[in-house]
């Protein structure tokens, strides 16, 4: 049933494409915040309360989100934390925006890997995803919704109109 569950899950994500906008990369990082704690020995930021982050067609809101820095000032991993976190963006040669939520939403862009953790959602283009714990590849397109002993991987395929 796990071998099924998977093949399914990524015949969705196939069809939903990336989770990002490569036009984003080029454009500003903009971040509003109630609060932000920047610890630039460690290359560490925190940014607490209402937080909006924008770049491009990608939003993400969250309650708090840490960013991990290297020695550029490159984003190398970011943490967002809510009730849920929810991130929005036009992936490349898409019409319809993707949205995705989790209690935690761990981006690595340098291994272009997404995870959502706890209560995890991915929804485009009527499509629906929703399990406990979803790691996306981006550059493989591969999703994995990985068991968890209390819930199972939901996905919603609307029918496609003729």
């Amino acid at each position: 049933m796990i071998q099924k569950r998977n093949i399914i899950a990524l015949l969705f994500l196939t069809s939903v494409s990336v989770f990002a906008n490569k036009a984003d990369n080029n454009k500003p990082y903009v971040v509003k915040a109630n609060s932000v704690l920047m610890d630039s020995q460690q290359h560490i930021t925190t940014y607490i309360g209402n937080v909006h982050a924008t770049q491009g067609s990608t939003h993400l809101t969250a309650n708090k989100v840490i960013t991990y820095e290297n020695k550029q000032n490159k984003i190398t991993k970011l943490i967002a934390y809510g009730s849920p976190a929810k991130y929005d963006t036009l992936p490349d040669n898409q019409t319809k925006k993707l949205y995705a939520s989790a209690e935690k939403i761990i981006y690595s862009p340098n291994d272009n890997l997404i995870h959502l953790r706890g209560n995890g959602f991915v929804t485009q283009s009527g499509r629906k995803l929703k399990g406990n714990k979803i790691d996306y590849n981006m550059d493989t397109e591969l999703l994995y919704s990985a068991k968890h002993e209390k819930a199972q991987t939901t996905i919603i395929i609307p029918p496609t109109s003729t």
